[in-house]
């Protein structure tokens, strides 16, 4: 057996040709991957075959749909680096499935868009500890990389032998996680499912739905099958549930309905995401639903002295509000073991037809510079469509403003960031479990209760900014307006004057 890549170097189309002598033979020794061969290993006398010199418009318009929504940076860069660091890891079996039957002598050519990336994300490889790297989906491939300290690990999962994909979780509630099981040979010869776990994606979803698109289109009989077996796992038919969505379809199209909000929103994307519920019930849950509320903040939080006021209505705004007062518990080596925390909502928007806008705002006055800044959060409840049914959008976003100056101001803002972020992911999994205890209350069945993370919005250069700190003539021009700052910099200065002087 002798293979060769050669890379066309007079096109930016990502091509990539392979000159093989591979039997049909061979192609029946390896039904599933080996973790062993690699292209490029051994240089082939046979010519260069012929290249398909553009990429074809279908792959043009996969490109272009999936591109923007599952990836986290700029695809052209990341093209370049796959190109450099996959091009000789492809194995050899997916390439049979390119080698023309009748013409097993002829030269292999690949198609065009073999080596296109259409979506790319930093992720962690789930093994014993968290492998973090990058994950790249090609249309017959999905391929990881890791360089930690120079130690490189590499996945490279042919689409064509996958045989299930399914969204999974980080730390057990972080939604951020696709699990992919691989037919694989293992070192005695025998074909077994490998179990591969990617977490701490950035959008999950859309990476996902790509996966499924591009695995459908590349192995449709496995799809399909999954899908069957997925279906029955949930005790349905699939043609009973094919009916059903048409059925749907038909009698709820007019019925229906999308609203948004006002527009109006914070630096931070906290939560973009579907859940099952009517705008009515979504609302109600989250906002007067005393026991949800308690057991979220008590049991799940861990939060103590909780007290929630009831709803006041202003007499010149006619804005409903409350407060809650907790106190935070908190796992610091140094510092404060917990906190109060007083915080506020108002209920800035309350239309049943179109959305309900809330307004937090909560401090943390017994932390360091706890009294200088304010976390503030805006929830957007509006109607939308689930599975062909009615549902609410839920889109939560933040941010921390501050009152005055702090040394300490480019280390809290992101940890409270995350926090905020994290507490959202904690109240999606309490509403999730929650409504599969009461699913009599809502008038829906416990084994479908999903909850769709919608696409994040893209980090703005302020969000960016905030997040990696100011920089050293911005601290600067704070100096002035900071007692200890000024008094700091003046002995500096005079520190630096005595021992240029001495």
């Amino acid at each position: 057996m002798s293979s060769r890549i050669e890379e066309d170097s007079n096109t930016n189309a990502s091509t990539t040709s392979v000159n093989t002598n591979l039997s049909p033979d061979a192609a029946q020794k390896q039904p599933g991957r080996s973790r062993g061969p690699s292209v490029g290993s051994i240089a082939s006398t046979t010519s260069k075959p012929s290249l398909r010199s553009a990429i074809s418009s279908s792959s043009i318009s996969t490109i272009s749909t999936v591109s923007k929504k599952a990836s986290d940076s700029n695809l052209a860069q990341r093209q370049t680096e796959f190109e450099k660091k996959f091009t000789k890891r492809m194995d050899l079996e997916p390439l049979l499935s390119f080698q023309d039957p009748s013409s097993p002598s002829d030269p292999l050519t690949l198609p065009d868009d073999y080596m296109t990336i259409l979506a790319t994300q930093a992720a962690d490889l789930q093994s014993s500890i968290l492998i973090h790297g990058r994950l790249c989906l090609t249309r017959y491939h999905l391929c990881f990389r890791s360089n930690i300290i120079g130690i490189i690990t590499m996945k490279v999962h042919a689409l064509s032998d996958v045989v299930s994909i399914r969204k999974g979780t980080t730390a057990k509630w972080i939604q951020n996680a696709v699990y992919v099981r691989v037919m694989e040979v293992d070192d005695e010869g025998n074909q077994v499912e490998q179990h591969y776990g990617y977490g701490s994606l950035w959008n999950r979803d859309s990476l996902y739905d790509a996966l499924m698109d591009c695995w459908k289109e590349r192995a449709p009989e496995r799809y399909e099958e999954f899908k069957k077996t997925e279906a029955t796992e949930n005790g349905e038919e699939v043609e009973e549930e094919e009916e059903e969505v048409i059925e749907n379809q038909e009698n709820t199209a007019d019925q229906l309905k999308r609203t948004t909000g006002s527009g109006e929103q914070y630096k931070e994307l906290a939560l973009n995401v579907k859940i099952p519920l009517q705008l009515e019930q979504a609302y109600n849950l989250l906002y007067h639903n005393e026991s949800f509320t308690t057991n979220f903040y008590t049991n799940e939080k861990k939060l103590t002295d909780l007290k929630i006021s009831e709803w006041e209505e202003d007499a010149e705004t006619g804005e409903r509000s409350r407060t809650l007062n907790y106190v935070m518990h908190m796992n610091n080596t140094l510092g404060p073991k917990s906190s109060n925390c007083n915080g506020s909502e108002t209920i800035v928007i309350a239309d049943p037809e179109t959305s309900y806008e809330i307004v937090s705002e909560t401090q943390t006055p017994d932390i360091p510079s706890g009294k200088c800044f304010i976390i503030r959060t805006r929830t957007c409840l509006t109607h939308d469509i689930l599975h062909h049914k009615q549902a609410t959008r839920i889109h939560c976003t933040t941010q921390v403003d501050w009152s005055s100056s702090s040394l300490l101001k480019g280390t809290i803002t992101p940890a409270v960031i995350k926090g905020q972020k994290e507490h959202h992911q904690q109240l999606v999994q309490a509403i999730t479990e929650w409504v599969k205890g009461h699913p009599d209350d809502f008038g829906v069945s416990r084994e479908h209760v999903e909850i769709k993370h919608e696409t994040e919005i893209e980090h703005t250069t302020e969000e960016v900014k905030e997040k990696i700190g100011k920089t050293i003539i911005e601290h600067a021009g704070e100096i002035p307006d900071n007692p200890v700052m000024l008094v700091i910099t003046v002995l500096f200065v005079v520190l630096l004057l005595l021992y240029i002087k001495g």
